[in-house]
């Protein structure tokens, strides 16, 4: 099973920071899921919310301008240099599109990841289908992973996850039943779901077979995966 790091170690270390995500691997997980928001100049920086505490949007902002401002926030080029020599860690890239923007960022997200040798440990999710269908056009080898929470509803499986290129669902923790892994599994999908910090969740959804939990606090997710390993309930 694959444990991730939401935002790296959020309640020990500054959410999205390269000492976060170390912090993860040190305490045992496989790899960090992590934001990216597009920037004015074409850049990526490792963010979860579009605007910084002053209320300027990223997107209006240059990288430089923005690490002026926060100058812990590091750019993608900066974790996938950290990414490449761990050979065995798995990153979790959200690309931020919260509004359905066609603004190329998925092309220049693609363009990004394609300069370090980081391919096979790379999954790229998103909230919105249109970006993933257009990840899949800019480059078809990265796993693709679908991102929902409240609202996405019973037909998810029947109706929308047929046209999309995946390889994982990432649902809110909330909506993750039996049943519903069972069916993700029948159509050869990885069930990943976030963000999960309550030890009893945690061993339940590991004793249902997910194939990864995406989580705050790492000891709740080590403890999950070794009971459901043994069999014995946390």
């Amino acid at each position: 099973m694959l444990l991730l790091g939401h935002r790296g170690t959020p309640l020990t270390h500054t959410e999205n920071t390269l000492p976060g995500f170390q912090a993860a691997l040190e305490a045992g997980l496989g790899g960090v899921e992590l934001d990216v928001q597009p920037t004015r100049d074409g850049r990526f920086v490792v963010m979860h919310d579009a605007h910084l505490p002053d209320g300027r949007l990223i997107q209006a902002l240059t990288q430089q301008e923005i690490q002026r401002e926060s100058p812990e926030v590091p750019t993608l080029e900066a974790v996938l240099e950290w990414l490449t020599p761990r050979l065995e860690v798995t990153v979790n890239v959200e690309l931020k599109n919260d509004h359905g923007a066609n603004d190329g960022r998925e092309r220049r997200l693609v363009e990004v990841l394609n300069r370090f040798p980081v391919r096979e440990r790379i999954v790229i999710s998103c909230f919105h289908p249109l970006s993933l269908l257009r990840l899949r056009a800019a480059d078809p080898s990265y796993r693709l992973g679908y991102l929902y929470a409240e609202g996405a509803g019973p037909a998810l499986l029947h109706r929308i996850v047929p046209l999309m290129p995946l390889y994982s669902l990432n649902p809110h923790h909330s909506l993750v039943s039996y049943d519903m892994v069972r069916r993700a599994h029948a159509r050869g999908l990885k069930v990943m779901p976030w963000t999960v910090n309550d030890p009893q969740v945690a061993s339940r959804l590991a004793r249902w077979g997910v194939d990864g939990l995406i989580g705050d606090r790492p000891e709740v997710l080590l403890e999950a995966a070794r009971a459901a390993k043994t069999g014995v309930d946390v």
